[in-house]
């Protein structure tokens, strides 16, 4: 691990929890509901995204130690994929989330995910222009029914941190394709523990001082921008809800 990321780890572990947490419903696009487990306030807001179908319970120690830090932190467990394995039903949930940050006064908002909900929280930040960035944690080429590069190509120029480590061989190869598809400011940190999704928050602390360090300074201030939409080799590996490779 880099002395950066073991310093950060280090200001992570000084935070104070979160004063208060609780639950609250918001209204999807689609005429539902679903609800958000909240921690903290502010004007920078965090959605952690789980995977679609999953539980929040693993992200309640993240969300905490972010809303003590002084983030208006929100986690949103969305909806499994529909009958017909679409997870449109999912990007609702994620952008009702993000919808009800910015009605409660967020004014940055980074979206957090991973795995398959990194490809959900891309798939909505693509479509909601109130999302500041995407942090992706053990990210994926493959979704059901999401075209990962036509994603990326209405994202545009906003600001994506990668998280992976040398153990995830796929998370690292996803991470490579999706950075030389990026049209605006990024960064991939690679961990040498093998841990991969929300994992990677718990098993490598210092994960959560690279986040905050993305959102307090508003990320495009710390990184390089990366090559022009469509200069990559990506539009052979579109997602087609198939493992990497095949």
């Amino acid at each position: 691990m880099t002395r950066s990321l073991l310093l950060a780890g280090l200001l992570a572990t000084l935070l104070p929890l979160a004063a208060h947490a609780g639950t609250v419903t918001a209204k999807t696009t689609d005429g539902g509901t679903v609800a958000l487990d909240v921690a903290g306030s502010g004007a920078r807001g965090v959605v952690f995204v789980a995977e679609p179908g999953s539980g929040a319970d693993g992200w309640r120690g993240v969300r905490d130690r972010f809303a003590g830090h002084g983030a208006h932190a929100v986690i949103v467990a969305p909806r499994a994929a529909g009958a017909d394995g679409s997870l449109e039903g999912a990007t609702a949930d994620v952008r009702a989330a993000v919808a009800w940050l910015a009605d409660h006064g967020a004014t940055t908002i980074h979206v957090v995910g991973t795995g398959t909900g990194g490809n959900v929280a891309l798939h909505a930040a693509a479509a909601e222009p109130r999302v500041t960035s995407v942090v992706w944690s053990a990210p994926r080429l493959s979704a059901p029914g999401l075209k990962l590069t036509t994603d990326l190509d209405a994202y545009g120029k906003r600001p994506v941190l990668l998280l992976t480590s040398q153990e995830d061989g796929t998370g690292a190869r996803a991470a490579a394709a999706i950075e030389s598809h990026l049209a605006g400011p990024h960064k991939t940190e690679t961990l040498a523990r093998g841990a991969t999704g929300v994992a990677i928050f718990e098993q490598a602390p210092a994960v959560d001082g690279v986040v905050l360090a993305w959102v307090d300074t508003e990320a495009p201030a710390l990184q390089r921008p990366g090559a022009a939409v469509g200069t990559s080799g990506l539009d052979t590996l579109q997602t087609t809800g198939h493992k990497y490779g095949e």
